[in-house]
Formats: C-alpha cells, structure tokens, sequence
C-alpha cells in the first residue's frame, strides 16, 4: 500500500503496515524518471523530458504515483510524447465546471458529467475542487464552500461523497 500523507490513513489502517519514507529531491526524481525510461528502453529527447516536468512533474510533486502515471500517459509506441490529451483534460474539467457555477447552466446530473469525465482528472477528488477552488476566484462565498470541503475531503474516505455535497451546497446558493 502507499499513500502521500500518512497523518490521513486511520490509526486502525496504519498499524497494518511498516511505513517506508521515500523521499525524492527534483533533481533525484529526474534522474529516476530518466533510468526508468532506460530501463524500459522508451525513446525520449530533450525537448519531450522538459515538456514533462513543465506540464506534470512540477504541477503534481511529490506525488511520485501521479507523475509515474502520467509519464505512462505519455508513452505511446516506446516514445514519450511531448503532449497527452489526458493531462490537457486534466484542467479543462475544473474550468468547465466553474463556467457552469458562473453561468448557473449546470447540468441536471452534474454527478454525472464529473463521473463521466473522472478519468481526465485521474479520479483526484481532492485535486480537482483545489483547481475549481483557483477558477472560482470571482466567487469568495463559493471559494469558502470548497476550502470546508477541502478540509473534509483530508478527513473521509470517500471524497467524492464530498465533493458531490460540495457542488450541491453550492447550487444551492
């Protein structure tokens, strides 16, 4: 099992297992994405490394299990890619559902449109209410309702129960 944030797994959970610390510097991080991408022979240039670090590593570290993901992403045919639609999605979707807050046009199964797209935000409830969070800076009284939730979502298991009863609590307002 691993996990970001020990302090957020139970006591009950926890004693199940011997945690492990691993931690990565950027620059050690660098290098292992680069022996990884040797190890399983991918072909790669300068130009699509920098994209990566730029577009993923910086945005999601430490989080070694996302950017290992999107690096998987980016590999098509034994050769990193420059761009992943999927990372470019990643965005989009909070910035859509802002619009929809902004524009009161949200959908009748607003459950169902962030379900639906779960996997351009790779199922990150908690990710995905931080970038709707940094959209909604022209609405405080929204931006207060999704910091509570956030503060929430450290705390429960299932995060996208809250984040539901986030975008309820909002168009409700």
């Amino acid at each position: 099992m691993t996990c970001n944030y020990l302090d957020k797994l139970i006591e009950p959970i926890r004693s199940r297992f011997i945690a492990v610390q691993v931690r990565y510097s950027m620059a050690e991080l660098g290098k292992r994405i680069i022996t990884i991408l040797d190890e399983d022979g991918v072909k790669y240039g300068k130009e699509e490394l920098s994209a990566f670090f730029k577009d993923v590593v910086k945005k999601v570290f430490p989080d070694f299990r996302q950017i290992l993901l999107n690096l998987d992403i980016r590999i098509h045919d034994g050769i990193l890619m420059k761009d992943s639609i999927i990372v470019a999605d990643n965005e989009s979707i909070p910035l859509t559902i802002a619009e929809m807050i902004r524009t009161k046009k949200l959908p009748k199964d607003i459950r169902g449109f962030y379900i639906e797209n779960e996997d351009a935000f790779f199922g990150d409830y908690e990710q995905l209410a931080s970038q709707l969070f940094n959209h909604m800076y022209d609405f405080p009284n929204y931006q207060i309702i999704v910091g509570e939730s956030l503060r929430w979502m450290s705390q429960v298991l299932d995060k996208e129960i809250e984040f539901y009863h986030m975008i309820l609590q909002i168009c409700t307002k």
